[in-house]
């Protein structure tokens, strides 16, 4: 819904989204045991497979209001997030004849709501070629869970928050722009990480959630320099600094499993705090009418401070992150599109996927006792435009075409020393057909951003 006010530009918005989903997985794991060095003849195979559901929906309500005065912009709203998950696995080892066999230790019914309340207020303005933009936002959050199949209940209520921001901007001569930037960001613990279920179904990969886990807060300040020279090239230099507390990490434990035998745990824990600082490089270059490329390069020094956690810290090291893109425009309407991505070893990724509703193993988690390896990737798409004004458009993409894109984390403390490897983002290849009908306007979609995980920025187009 939108309001429209007989002052230009001044409106209230308000709408709703509702997002439900029932998910039906099955997984089948077989280990093989050897009797001694690595080569030697396997001693035992066992064969285990796992029966899931999942019925996840999300509710959100905004509204937002807009109001221009003069060249300035006052900008408001409030924003209401609800989510309920439910998760039920059943855990089966087969004997040699593939008969299953329900393991009781390998079982869980699971089920949480989590509950988002915020609000801001943003103004923007200029003054000559000087610009600002100063937001304020507050939030407060719960959830609560219940183990089924135990009686178990976990529960967390987060106070009221209040999250800053300021962006700056100056142009000079020569078209050149100074800009500053502080912020305040929450991340709050996803649906996996929270779920305090044990689960054996990967004997060599034990995984528990920590219903204990509390939102990590980070605050950074950023300070670029952007130079566009004509035709069509743009450099782009940005020094910066964040502190994040809390900071929610993979944290691998001893334990006892039900038979008495003892095991390693993944979970997560709340690491005391961690920095970055580093440097950024982003530039665009249309080298011809045809062809136009883009690099990214990101150098940092991060650390994580683990002394809550009973183990020593690891010393800082260096790192960084390299992304390249190019298209190239070919006759008949044809374009190609080349992206490689590299990551070296590192402990606090840039590149951070925080999705709270992947299973554990598919995000790349920060490492508070050891690091995670490089890795890196190269993704091609083809795409053929036609009809009048290219209105439609064939697209075949192919994602990791090399098979690179290993997830591949290695742990150490005194009890143990451990390499865990993954397939992140298994090759996938994608055929996509779109179909433009007339004009249409997204100014409706682009003004903020329906996400799961809280209102985002003030000041960022919500």
């Amino acid at each position: 819904m939108k309001h429209l006010f007989n002052k230009e530009g001044e409106q209230v918005t308000a709408d709703g989204s509702y997002f439900g989903v029932n998910a039906h997985a099955t997984s089948l794991y077989t280990t093989h045991y050897y009797s001694g060095q690595p080569g030697s003849p396997v001693s035992d195979v066992t064969r285990q497979q796992t029966l899931g559901t999942a019925d996840p929906s999300f509710f959100t309500a905004q509204t937002d209001y807009t109001n221009p005065i003069g060249k300035s912009k006052l900008e408001a709203g409030l924003r209401a997030s609800v989510q309920k998950l439910g998760n039920n696995n059943d855990n089966f080892s087969l004997d040699k004849n593939g008969d299953a066999v329900l393991n009781a230790f390998g079982n869980s019914n699971y089920k949480s709501t989590s509950r988002v309340y915020a609000g801001y207020v943003n103004f923007t303005s200029a003054i000559g070629k000087f610009g600002y933009s100063l937001g304020l936002r507050a939030e407060s959050s719960s959830y609560s869970g219940d183990l089924l199949n135990t009686g178990q209940h976990f529960s967390n209520t987060y106070p009221v928050s209040i999250f800053p921001t300021l962006f700056i901007s100056q142009k000079l001569a020569h078209d050149q722009e100074l800009q500053f930037s502080a912020t305040r960001k929450i991340n709050r613990p996803g649906f996996f990480q929270l779920i305090p279920y044990t689960d054996y179904s990967d004997t060599l990969n034990i995984t528990r959630g920590n219903p204990d886990l509390v939102p990590e807060f980070t605050e950074s300040f950023e300070l670029s320099y952007m130079k566009t020279f004509q035709p069509n090239h743009t450099i782009l230099f940005s020094g910066y600094y964040k502190y994040t507390k809390n900071l929610m990490t993979r944290f691998q434990e001893s334990g006892i499993n039900p038979v008495g035998k003892p095991v390693l745990i993944n979970t997560y824990e709340n690491a005391n705090s961690a920095y970055t600082v580093g440097a950024e490089l982003t530039t665009t270059d249309k080298i011809t009418k045809w062809w136009d490329v883009s690099l990214n390069l990101n150098a940092y020094n991060a650390h994580i401070n683990t002394g809550n956690l009973k183990q020593p810290s690891q010393p800082a090291f260096w790192s960084w992150f390299g992304k390249f893109n190019s298209n190239f425009k070919l006759p008949l309407n044809f374009t190609v599109q080349l992206t490689a991505i590299y990551q070296s070893k590192t402990n606090l990724p840039v590149n951070q996927n925080t999705n709270p509703f992947a299973p554990p193993g598919t995000t790349t988690q920060s490492s508070s006792q050891g690091y995670i390896k490089a890795w890196g990737g190269i993704d091609l798409a083809l795409k053929k435009s036609f009809l009048k004004n290219n209105a439609a458009s064939v697209t075949l993409s192919m994602s990791d075409i090399f098979r690179t894109r290993w997830s591949d984390q290695y742990s150490q403390s005194e009890f143990f020393a451990q390499e865990y490897d993954r397939l992140k983002d298994p090759q996938l290849f994608r055929v996509v057909f779109a179909y433009r009908f007339g004009k249409m306007d997204l100014n409706l979609f682009k003004r903020k951003n329906m996400n799961t995980q809280g209102m985002g920025d003030a000041g960022s187009g919500l």
